[in-house]
């Protein structure tokens, strides 16, 4: 490896390691948002073991290490969720619904209220695993088979229109696991939605029109990042790429007017413990994709989501989930390891391509009508 390549991994620390087995199982779905007038790094805790059927929501105040949980235990699992306009209230992904929770005291007590209720092929196999919330205030919600057969591709995304929640629309079928979503706008302006299709290593490309238009289900769906072919990551580092290489969840920002955007990376393999990664990618010109560097979680191989955090002292920080999801058992039985650092959260210092004033993340907060 070269000693330019070597510059280009930013090795994080563990910020918190979940204080039980279950909340070490599959954390996902970081973000920052503000709950009781403070800001907070948020995410969920998708299921609390692998036979569980619920999970948590769970809210950090990094200033003081304050955690708040919230309990899904009634409602499912919660694979993603996103503030609203309204106070306290958050807009969670559960399995095969969408609900309204409104969190009343530091304790962890909510209020659940159905909100979208969708018809889906396959459920309870097909559950939620990822969305989103679009500039337009459509909602992206994307599902996962919980069996990810890659031959029967049997999930799918949908979109739930930002003016008429009744109004929901198939705009990608046959996916296995629906992932990381980004709104991006290319050198000619062109809005797009990057979409990660899990299994079969696609960050995929379409074009988004408020009307939505561009949408649905067989919509073209362009290849933007493939990572299945190390033609791209050999040209970062040749040591970069491996035949498993699962792109998860991922984050992005706009630094001054180039799009940045961070993919974590899955690794199934147990054949010896590993470092997990992220890849910075800038796609501002999607014909020229670059990396821009590799974020690092120390022996702790299965990274499931990044996001871009800004502290109290006005500085950007990149954190990481990490998932532990049967890798100990398979590991212990293999080499022998111990616990390590499975289920951590991890902070880096950001290679953001800007100065801290001219990092803008884009919004994704539902406007819910008056």
């Amino acid at each position: 490896m070269s000693g330019e390549a070597m510059s280009m991994y930013i090795e994080g620390t563990v910020r918190m390691t979940p204080d039980t087995p279950g909340r070490r199982y599959l954390p996902e779905g970081l973000q920052q948002v503000t709950l009781f007038g403070t800001q907070r790094v948020a995410g969920v805790y998708i299921q609390l073991g692998k036979e569980a059927t619920y999970g948590e929501l769970w809210f950090l105040d990094p200033s003081t290490n304050e955690q708040i949980i919230v309990s899904t235990q009634g409602h499912g699992r919660p694979g993603w969720f996103r503030s609203t306009n309204q106070p306290d209230t958050f807009l969670v992904g559960m399995e095969d619904h969408l609900d309204l929770v409104t969190i009343t005291d530091r304790a962890g007590k909510a209020q659940f209220k159905r909100y979208v209720q969708f018809d889906v092929p396959g459920a309870p196999r097909v559950m939620i695993n990822d969305g989103t919330v679009a500039p337009t205030n459509d909602i992206f919600c994307g599902f996962k088979d919980f069996q990810f057969d890659v031959k029967a591709k049997l999930a799918l995304t949908m979109r739930v229109d930002g003016k008429d929640k009744s109004v929901i629309q198939t705009v990608m079928d046959k996916e296995v696991c629906a992932n990381g979503n980004a709104f991006v706008q290319t050198l000619d302006g062109t809005p797009l939605w990057l979409h990660v299709d899990t299994a079969p290593k696609i960050l995929y490309a379409i074009e988004y029109t408020e009307s939505g238009l561009a949408l649905g289900a067989g919509s073209k769906r362009t290849p933007l990042i493939n990572f299945g072919d190390r033609v791209l990551f050999d040209q970062f580092d040749p040591n970069l790429f491996h035949d498993t290489m699962m792109p998860d969840g991922m984050c992005q920002w706009v630094a001054a007017g180039r799009q940045k955007v961070v993919v974590a990376l899955f690794d199934f393999r147990s054949d010896q413990l590993r470092d997990g990664k992220c890849i910075q990618f800038d796609v501002t010109d999607t014909r020229n994709i670059t990396i821009d560097c590799v974020y690092t979680a120390p022996n702790s191989p299965r990274v499931t989501h990044p996001a871009l955090i800004l502290n109290a002292n006005g500085e950007y920080e990149l954190w990481m989930t990490t998932a532990e999801e049967g890798v100990l058992a398979v590991a212990n039985a293999a080499n022998g390891l111990s616990q390590g650092l499975f289920g951590s959260v991890f902070v880096a210092k950001p290679m953001l391509g800007a100065s801290a004033d001219k990092i803008t993340i884009p919004a994704s907060i539902y406007q819910l009508s008056s």
